[in-house]
């Protein structure tokens, strides 16, 4: 009964108990979930409209995803692919050739909210498939599913649930986030997961302007490198302190003639410009002057960028610049560290799922000296290729 869970995917004791007891229901969620639907299963070969869903979606969840896409639209090809996402990290999505359209909301709580626009459209819709995708409790996007009345629900089922999954696929453990999402499209369509892991964006003409424009207006000299460096994230812990970024910004500083740039959203910019002033960086500020896609041609200009393990780090990777950041301790090494060549993590490797009050002590093992070191390297590397 309890064959599929995996005890050690879980950080929360409650979420471990809800697993166990959601295949002790199994038989009962099974049938609760054929009832409110009122279709049975069906296989791939006949889906012709399906939808990936995600829930409260980041600007790295989805792009974790992307290079999967191409791969997943090739192995079902008489299935045309929606995604659902909130609006602001879905602007990633725009222009991506292997989507037939993007569902939008405000908030992730629109998508539950049956007299919200984005609800409608999908009920309007009348998906034969979605796909449950989540690192956290599955149980929220199954239900959304089941509240649409998707017929097929294609999920990973060693966090419990299976019942409410038509479609279950496995689960290594030990991989990287992006990893994850590959097998889980590999065993959807029989592909072999041996694709790239870089994160797959497409802008378009309006986008590469911007970003050029943006790049071009950096003051300085142009054959001056450009430190494109963000010193915010949305996670709530495990996350290196300003002062560290700030820090080995300033021991770069002193040792190269670089540019820099401080990069964050419209709401950072008071902060960058009081880090700027106060750890005197001389750096000029892009606080939300371009639209992701734009950030992600900026970032290609840029000779290196410095960041926390945030949605930053994934857009230099889609961008293919070298990217040095500091994992988040809250996550497994393996799964938050490196999925691309370009990037190096500065946290400990046997740092990782640390307790919140453990934090500081490991971050402050990171020291700005050794961070600076590297990016001087780097940035050695990148002025002699």
């Amino acid at each position: 009964m309890f064959q599929n869970i995996q005890p050690g995917s879980f950080r929360q004791k409650r979420n471990l108990v809800a697993a166990y007891a959601s295949e002790i229901l199994r038989p009962v969620l099974h049938v609760h979930a054929a009832l409110v639907c009122g279709a049975a299963a069906s296989p791939p070969s006949d889906w012709r409209r399906g939808l990936i869903y995600a829930g409260d979606s980041h600007i790295g969840d989805i792009l974790y995803n992307t290079p999967s896409l191409p791969h997943l639209a090739r192995g079902l090809p008489q299935c045309e692919w929606h995604y659902a996402a909130t609006k602001a990290p879905g602007e990633v999505l725009g222009n991506n050739p292997h989507l037939g359209g993007l569902i939008l909301a405000n908030h992730a709580e629109d998508f539950a909210d049956s007299r919200s626009d984005a609800a409608a459209k999908i009920r309007r819709m009348k998906f034969d498939v979605a796909i449950s995708y989540t690192s956290g409790n599955p149980a929220p996007s199954l239900r959304f599913m089941l509240k649409n009345r998707i017929a097929n629900r294609v999920g990973k089922i060693h966090k419990g649930f299976s019942g409410w999954i038509t479609h279950p696929v496995g689960f290594r453990a030990g991989q990287s986030f992006p990893a994850y999402f590959r097998d889980l499209v590999s065993e959807l369509t029989g592909l072999p997961p041996d694709w790239p892991l870089r994160p797959l964006v497409y802008p378009d003409a309006k986008d590469e302007s911007d970003g050029l424009d943006r790049f071009i207006r950096i003051p300085g000299e142009r054959k001056i490198p450009v430190i494109a460096a963000f010193l915010t994230s949305r996670q709530p812990h495990g996350v290196w302190p300003v002062e560290g970024f700030c820090q080995t910004l300033q021991l770069v500083t002193q040792q190269r003639n670089v540019r820099l740039v401080l990069c964050g959203a419209p709401d950072d910019r008071v902060f960058l410009e009081q880090a700027n002033q106060r750890h005197s960086l001389g750096a000029s500020i892009n606080a939300g002057d371009l639209g992701l896609r734009a950030l992600v041609c900026f970032l290609r200009q840029c000779s290196l960028v410095l960041c926390p393990d945030s949605g930053s780090r994934h857009l230099a990777n889609a961008a293919g610049t070298p990217v040095v950041f500091v994992r988040n301790l809250w996550f497994k090494h393996e799964e938050a560290g490196t999925y691309c060549d370009t990037e190096f993590d500065m946290a400990p490797r046997d740092a990782e799922c640390v307790a919140v009050p453990e934090q500081a002590g490991q971050l402050a093992r990171i020291k700005p000296e050794h961070a600076a070191d590297h990016i001087l390297k780097l940035l050695e590397s990148v002025s002699t290729n």
